[in-house]
């Protein structure tokens, strides 16, 4: 006879494997901080479509490019110019968007972006 359990408890057995991941150096966390503030400022630009420019250059190429040279460079003084240069890049994209804010503050409809 085969006995059924009413399924009021369920139990699971998992398995954990040691898998080799990478840690965040400071360029790929600049790197990443620039693709998030470019998709923000696309977001914005959608949102504010016909209501107010939001003008910036998409430098996440250059940014993504440089961030990929300092990983395979060697040498401390090569990677510290392409350091400063991803820096630079970096510091771009906080302007615009602080040169935008006070405009959306005037206009709290454009203020809010969804999923944000």
């Amino acid at each position: 006879m085969t006995r059924v359990e009413r399924g009021e408890m369920l139990r699971i057995d998992s398995t954990v494997t040691d898998a080799s991941i990478h840690e965040p150096t400071d360029s790929t966390l600049l790197g990443d901080s620039m693709r998030v503030l470019v998709r923000l400022l696309e977001q914005a630009t959608a949102l504010a479509e016909g209501v107010m420019p939001i003008n910036y250059r998409n430098h996440q190429r250059m940014a993504r490019n440089r961030v990929r040279a300092i990983c395979y460079t060697r040498g401390q003084d090569k990677k510290r110019r392409l350091y400063r240069g991803l820096i630079e890049v970096t510091q771009k994209k906080p302007e615009v968007s602080r040169r935008g804010h006070p405009r959306a503050i005037r206009r709290p409809e454009v203020a809010t972006l969804p999923g944000v």
